[in-house]
């Protein structure tokens, strides 16, 4: 009896300093038993707690589900490993609990009711929505900007987004399966190679390359390039930024064209200018000749 006393106080001891919550309830759901955690989640003191049905403590939109999931337990006998629920505490505050369930028996085998342990999970659950919150953020950012975002890692594209798929024209799986400066234009592919390793070793190289790519369709684009060193599952990576510059480079030469045309007008018009002048010093001896010699010279006409 001593020994039993002895151990009986060891795992007493135990239940009342864990930080998880203990708990038996009867078979219609009330609690009979709980450890100091318990009563801590709940926010009763223990008289109150002690008896109390599980309707009372459980969020509304959960109890239907907890009940059904008992009843599963009684008839199987198979135990509740893991599960997440919300209760309601006496102040009204809400905790994210999660829970296991097992049979509870008495010395025949006959289940008299169920017990488990439970878990505080509020700010875990807290953290992993805001994460996910954070995730979904950055998720439509990425999807929906009109760069191209890749990253790229021993010269594989390891992540991509649309509309990096929209500019190349080939698909995510292709990208994958290909190095990236394959697409860059023959022409310009050992400068900008030369450039991001630089890029990715140094601070100093400006970080904006722009360059010609080659799509899928033969079409040649201009695409301006921003690389910056990142850590890739542990190893080192780039995070690229790709926009299509094409349209400014159009407009540019269309510029440069028109310069050439305004320059090409100036310089005419320069010369016809200075013609002129020649012109003009031509035409007024050869009038003052005519009026010397008289109509009836015989180089008059020609003059």
């Amino acid at each position: 009896q001593k020994e039993l006393r002895q151990s009986e106080a060891k795992y007493r001891n135990i239940l009342e300093v864990m930080e998880e919550g203990y708990y038996e309830v009867d078979l219609v759901g009330n609690y009979i038993a709980f450890n100091e955690s318990t009563l801590r989640f709940h926010g009763y003191p223990a008289q109150e707690l002690m008896g109390m049905h599980y309707s009372r403590y459980l969020a509304p939109e959960k109890r239907g589900e907890i009940r059904r999931l008992f009843e599963e337990l009684y008839r199987t006998g198979v135990p509740i490993k893991i599960l997440e629920h919300e209760i309601v505490r006496k102040d009204g505050s809400r905790l994210i609990i999660e829970m296991s369930a097992y049979p509870l028996k008495d010395t025949s085998g006959k289940i008299i009711g169920f017990w488990g342990i439970s878990r505080d999970r509020t700010e875990r659950r807290k953290a992993e929505i805001a994460l996910q919150k954070s995730e979904e953020r950055y998720r439509l950012l990425v999807e929906h900007a009109n760069d191209g975002i890749y990253i790229t890692q021993n010269d594989r594209i390891k992540f991509l987004n649309p509309k990096t798929v929209a500019m190349t024209g080939y698909a995510a799986q292709e990208l994958a399966e290909m190095a990236f400066i394959d697409l860059v234009h023959p022409e310009d592919r050992a400068p900008i190679f030369e450039l991001q390793q630089h890029k990715l070793e140094s601070e100093h190289i400006p970080g904006v390359f722009a360059f010609r790519m080659v799509s899928r369709r033969k079409e040649i684009i201009w695409v301006e390039l921003s690389t910056i060193g990142i850590s890739w599952e542990g190893q080192p990576a780039a995070l690229n930024f790709l926009r299509d510059i094409t349209p400014q480079k159009r407009m540019e030469a269309q510029l440069l064209q028109a310069r050439k045309m305004e320059a090409v007008g100036t310089l005419a018009g320069g010369i016809a200018h200075d013609f002129n002048n020649l012109l003009m010093g031509i035409q007024g001896n050869a009038s003052l000749a005519q009026m010397e010699i008289g109509t009836e010279h015989p180089v008059h006409g020609k003059l």
